[in-house]
C-alpha cells in the first residue's frame, strides 16, 4: 500500500469509544490514525468504530453533538443530548428532546403516563465489542412513575479494522469484520548499507526501488546503466515483499566485464525518503 500524509489536524468531535488523533497517511479509501493510542487502519468513512441499534448499523458522522460525533443509521440515529446524555431515536438526529410525567389523578401523584417525544436513553456508549440496553423515554417510558420502561434497544458495535500494538510501520492485523493483513510504509531492500526503497506512486504500472527502476526497453527491472559496456543488474519481476530479490548480472554481447549476480537481503517497512510538496495557505473574505 502507498500512504500520503494528510497535512491537517483532526478536528472532528470526540469519539465515545476513544481518542482519534493524528498523524494522519491515506492510502485511496483508507486511512491510518491512532485510536484511543494503537495505530489504526480503517476506511475512510469508518473513522472509529459505528454503533449499532438491534443490529442495524449507525455510521460515525463526525458532526459535534454536545461534544462528541453522533451516529447515523437507516431507522434509527444516536446522539449525546445536553439534557438526556447518550440516546437512540428514530427523529431526525439532534432533535430537540422532552419528556414529562402527565398525572391524571390530582391526589396521588404516582397514577398517570410519560409523555413527551419518542426516544430511548442509551447511557453509557458501549465500548468496542460489547452491548448496551437503551430504554424507552418520554412517550415511550411508560406509566409506571419513576420507572424503566420495558421498551428497550440493544446497542453494539461494529467496525473492519487492522491494528498493530508493537509496529508503527509493517503489518496490522484484521479485527472486527476485517480480513486479510495490511501494511503501512514503504517496503524496503538492502545490500549491505545500500537501500533500496519502494517509491510510494506506480508509472506506466511499474514501481521504482531506489535506484532501481524499470526499462522499457529492457522490459525489466534495472539496476545501473542499461546495455553498459561495464554490464547491469537486472530482474524479470518485482519483488516479494519480506522476501530476498535477486538481480542478476547482465552485459551486452562482445563486452568483457565481468560482475555476480546479487541479491537484496529484506530491509523492514519504513516511512521512506520521498516528499511531495505542497502548498500551505490561509485565506480571509473581505465583506464591506
Amino acid at each position: 500500500m502507498s500512504w500520503l500524509a494528510l497535512q491537517t489536524k483532526w478536528r472532528a468531535p470526540v469519539h465515545p469509544g476513544g481518542a482519534i488523533t493524528e498523524p494522519l497517511y491515506i492510502n485511496d479509501d483508507y486511512i491510518r490514525y491512532l485510536f484511543a493510542g494503537v495505530p489504526t487502519i480503517s476506511l475512510k468513512t469508518k473513522i472509529g468504530y459505528s454503533l449499532t441499534v438491534n443490529g442495524e448499523i449507525c455510521l460515525p458522522d463526525y458532526i459535534s453533538y454536545a461534544g462528541y460525533m453522533g451516529f447515523n443509521g437507516s431507522t434509527y440515529h444516536i446522539w449525546r443530548d445536553v439534557t438526556y446524555g447518550w440516546v437512540a431515536s428514530t427523529l431526525p438526529i439532534g432533535s430537540p428532546l422532552h419528556e414529562y410525567w402527565d398525572r391524571t389523578d390530582m391526589d396521588d401523584i404516582t397514577v398517570g403516563a410519560y409523555n413527551g417525544t419518542a426516544f430511548y436513553s442509551v447511557g453509557i456508549v458501549p465500548v468496542l465489542g460489547n452491548t448496551a440496553t437503551a430504554h424507552g423515554r418520554g412517550i415511550l417510558r411508560g406509566t409506571v412513575y419513576a420507572g424503566i420502561s420495558s421498551n428497550t434497544l440493544t446497542i453494539g458495535t461494529n467496525w473492519e479494522y487492522w491494528q498493530s500494538s508493537d509496529v508503527l510501520y509493517g503489518k496490522y492485523s484484521p479485527k472486527g469484520t476485517a480480513s486479510e493483513d495490511r501494511y503501512f510504509g514503504s517496503p524496503q531492500w538492502k545490500n549491505g548499507t545500500t537501500k533500496y526503497c519502494r517509491t510510494p506512486t506506480v508509472v506506466s504500472g511499474k514501481f521504482d526501488y531506489g535506484d532501481i527502476v524499470w526499462n522499457d526497453d529492457a522490459s525489466k527491472y534495472v539496476l545501473g546503466s542499461y546495455n553498459s559496456e561495464s554490464g547491469w543488474h537486472e530482474a524479470s519481476s518485482a519483488p516479494t515483499v519480506e522476501s530476498s530479490w535477486t538481480l542478476n548480472f547482465e552485459k551486452p554481447e562482445g563486452s568483457e566485464a565481468d560482475g555476480e549476480n546479487i541479491t537484496l537481503e529484506w530491509d523492514d517497512w519504513v516511512l521512506g525518503t520521498y516528499t511531495k510538496n505542497i502548498s500551505v495557505m490561509r485565506a480571509n473574505k473581505w465583506v464591506g
